[in-house]
């Protein structure tokens, strides 16, 4: 687990010295008493190996001082000498096995060692001791989180607010966590929360602002991103965040200038190259989104996402065997990402290699999840269409059957001619935001492609070019309209 994250940033076990308030000494050990006092100020004012240094006087007068023990375990954990911390603090849990603020210690210990298991269990023996201990539920729920048990994640957090309602970053913790588990209302709620308790941190808007984004409330969520910055503007995922929504505003140049910003911060992460790679697609500078790719690629290697958005970048520029070369990488990488062989399909379809498409959606339908309502089916059809293949309505009527309604309905609605043009493309959204725009491209698109498709070629041109003057390079359809031009183009 990464303990520089700003959840663990308050893992600094101010309130467990309290403890040592607690443990008594014989007046004959008073001066070993005095040493440890003396280590409590010093790791107060910072100097731990100070602290250290009196923890260990201590313990020279009184080996069997479990309360020196736990005082020097803690300051070399914060040292990060997590081999002497661990040593000290089991020593001082052999000594004095009732004291559950030394299992939690130990437990942040391992933590940073990335010893979850070790972690969790001490965080458990803690609470066993000291049912009421919000922070170690808090503690474990972090741990949990990063194991992937976001179900019990979940559950501590909800008990570290229920015995602490009015701690920050227990429901800031819990507000992440909702958000990424889909749940953004209950998120901003809890953010929400947080904020009104402490106002200046700056994590709590930020997060705020990831929830707001994923509702679609993209000014929102930029406000929230701005008071991010504005109390921490050294934040390079304040800056790289607010420039995606800024993207998803239809403010590409804006999203770039804060995506460098971010890449000046952070040189050495890799995402924020593909960010700004995506928002400069979408400006039309392909050669600039390549070279943020290539960048992106040259600092990980091993994801899938950068190779699949190179290749779009090479698709757009008529590489081909570049675009091919890159999609092979990704589906390497990731085989079953159903993604990668969806791009793929789309790069044959700008070769005119109809049928090496076909083929790549079916693959790609073959990965996808049960519930999941795939575009593959969509552009599968048009395929078949453009193949002469029979089943083709058959084929999409079946699939669109189980599907909610919703957009991606409506287009499958509309290619089985159960919707007519007009009023398929009556339902398409006018709003200038990123979805927005994205849906009348897919409108176009696929209104376009049955123009085609029915020998209107002039009237397909007029789609395909609407399509492309909505700025979305990158975008899927996008892509797929261009090609279809060049298509017409060329036989023209």
């Amino acid at each position: 687990m990464n303990l520089s994250h700003p959840r663990h940033a308050w893992l600094r076990p101010w309130a467990v010295l309290l403890a040592l308030a607690t443990v008594s000494f014989l007046r004959a050990e008073d001066s070993a008493a005095d040493l440890i006092k003396s280590g409590e100020a010093k790791y107060d004012r910072n100097d731990l190996s100070g602290a250290v240094a009196d923890y260990t006087r201590a313990i020279g007068i009184d080996p069997e001082n479990a309360a020196a023990y736990f005082g020097r375990g803690i300051a070399k954990d914060d040292l990060r000498d997590s081999a002497g911390a661990l040593a000290d603090l089991a020593k001082a849990i052999a000594l004095r096995p009732d004291q559950a603020a030394y299992y939690r210690s130990r437990g942040v210990a391992h933590s940073r060692m990335d010893r979850l298991d070790e972690a969790i269990a001490d965080y458990t023996k803690a609470i066993e001791l000291k049912p009421d201990y919000a922070i170690a539920y808090y503690d474990r729920g972090v741990d949990r989180e990063s194991k992937g048990d976001t179900d019990g994640a979940m559950a501590d957090y909800t008990k570290a607010i229920g015995l602490n309602p009015e701690t920050a970053v227990f429901l800031r913790a819990r507000g992440s966590l909702l958000d990424d588990e889909g749940q953004h209302e209950e998120a901003v709620a809890d953010l929400t929360k947080a904020i009104a308790l402490q106002p200046e941190n700056s994590r709590a808007y930020y997060l705020r602002g990831l929830a707001r984004k994923n509702l679609g409330q993209i000014d929102a969520a930029i406000t929230d991103f701005d008071s991010a910055i504005t109390r921490a503007p050294e934040s390079a995922a304040a800056y790289a965040s607010r420039g995606n929504a800024r993207d998803d505003q239809g403010n590409p140049a804006g999203a770039i200038a804060d995506l460098t910003k971010a890449i000046e911060l952070r040189p050495d992460n890799p995402s924020y190259y593909n960010d700004r790679g995506v928002a400069r697609s979408h400006t039309d500078d392909t050669e600039g989104a390549i070279a943020d790719y290539t960048k992106a690629l040259a600092l990980d290697s091993d994801d899938a996402l950068f190779y699949r958005n190179r290749a779009a970048g090479w698709q757009r520029m008529g590489k081909f065997a570049a675009a091919l070369a890159d999609l092979d990488q990704a589906i390497a990488k990731r085989p079953k990402n159903p993604a990668n062989y969806r791009r793929r399909a789309q790069t044959y379809q700008a070769m005119k290699d109809d049928a090496r498409a076909l083929a790549d959606y079916d693959r790609a339908i073959a990965l996808l999840d049960k519930d999941t309502i795939g575009y593959e089916h969509l552009y599968r059809n048009l395929v078949l269409r453009r193949l002469g293949r029979d089943t083709a309505f058959a084929d999409l009527a079946r699939e669109i059957a189980t599907w909610n309604s919703g957009w991606a309905k409506s287009i499958g609605l509309f290619l089985t001619d159960a919707l007519s043009e007009k009023n398929f493309l009556a339902r398409v959204p006018q709003g200038l935001e990123r979805e927005a725009r994205e849906q009348r491209c897919e409108a176009y698109y696929f209104a376009g492609m049955l123009r085609l498709l029915g020998c209107n070629a002039a009237g397909a041109r007029e789609l395909f070019t609407q399509c492309l003057s909505l700025n979305l390079g990158g975008f899927e359809e996008a892509d797929l309209a261009r090609a279809e031009l060049a298509r017409l183009t060329e036989e023209k």
